[in-house]
């Protein structure tokens, strides 16, 4: 406990920057029905990839909370972290496989590294809540699980339930050795939730349930690109008005750089997209013209512009379709 002290406390009081590629994904697990209600995964989908995630926390500032409307279901062999789920007893009582619990990249015991400290899991292992002001789970920062996989995901928790599982934690990681950046007050609900599969039409193994492109497509007996960036199958801003999910992350914004993320690939073969900042008397900040060069991973573009403190839009126009969102800046 003494090594999980200092090594936690060394992490910790150090000068942060705070960080914005980073968002929570919520997975949809089909659990065959073997125990009652939904099963969920939570991931950190990080949109850098320089950067990993080391720690789990909260603090007086941002407390921790992970919380069901409905109790979460623990199995009675089970443990409140990945530490204690060994995948032999899977073939004995499938029903393992769907217990609740955190981690940190591992997805069962074998070689687990997750500590935790300043944490009570009693509740939880009840099936009630998890909650924080001055406790984190993490890993040292060296460890290949801090690390994305090739979707850009990694793995935090997976929570079952017959109600609706929502919460707010922060994450810190390094964007390099030794350089440390936090991201705060991150929420994610399951009803947000994605099931993942192949999106794209033109695969062999389409799957028409799915959301999010988790690249196991197949063509013509070939597997698509796994290292693809995480998105949906291709369906561009169409001039029929038919609506394309995008989001602005994070919101409010605090610091001078904001994300578009789009859950489509952009057709660019319609023409560029136009992205207006506009305040909301109708005065225009700035205007972009974003380009296929300029969305990188995730498909995700990057606007850096200095905003005042107050209520923004954001219109994005291509061809004859405009489709516009509301941002708040908070200084």
């Amino acid at each position: 406990m003494k090594k999980a002290l200092f090594l936690f406390t060394s992490l910790m009081a150090v000068l942060f920057v705070s960080a914005t590629d980073v968002q929570l994904l919520v997975q949809k697990v089909d659990n065959q029905g073997l125990v009652p209600g939904n099963t969920y995964r939570l991931y950190a989908q990080l949109f850098d990839s320089n950067k990993n995630i080391h720690a789990v926390f909260g603090d007086t500032q941002n407390p921790l909370s992970i919380v069901s409307t409905a109790p979460f279901y623990q199995h009675p062999y089970g443990g409140y972290s990945t530490a204690s789920i060994n995948e032999l007893t899977f073939s004995v009582d499938p029903a393992m496989n769907y217990d609740s619990w955190i981690t940190l990249g591992y997805s069962n015991s074998e070689n687990n590294d997750v500590w935790d400290i300043g944490m009570s899991f009693n509740a939880f292992n009840g099936g009630g809540s998890i909650s924080t002001d001055n406790g984190a789970w993490f890993l040292l920062p060296t460890n290949e699980k801090c690390d994305a996989n090739s979707l850009g995901l990694v793995l935090l928790g997976q929570f079952t339930s017959t109600g609706v599982v929502s919460g707010t934690l922060n994450v810190q990681g390094w964007d390099g050795p030794n350089n440390n950046w936090q991201a705060r007050d991150l929420h994610f609900t399951t009803e947000n939730a994605e099931i993942f599969g192949c999106t794209d039409h033109s695969a062999s193994n389409y799957n028409t349930a799915a959301t999010f492109n988790d690249g196991t497509c197949e063509f013509n007996g070939s597997t698509s690109n796994v290292n693809a960036a995480p998105g949906h199958d291709k369906a561009p801003m169409k001039a029929d008005g038919t609506e394309v999910s995008w989001d602005v992350f994070p919101n409010p914004i605090q610091q001078n750089v904001f994300h578009i993320q789009f859950k489509n690939d952009i057709d660019f073969t319609k023409g560029n997209v136009r992205v207006d900042l506009m305040e909301m008397n109708g005065n225009l900040v700035k205007s972009y013209e974003v380009n296929a060069g300029m969305v990188i991973g995730g498909n995700r573009v990057s606007i850096d512009q200095p905003l005042s403190s107050g209520v923004y839009k954001v219109m994005l126009t291509q061809g004859t379709t405009q489709e516009s969102k509301s941002i708040v800046v908070a200084r």
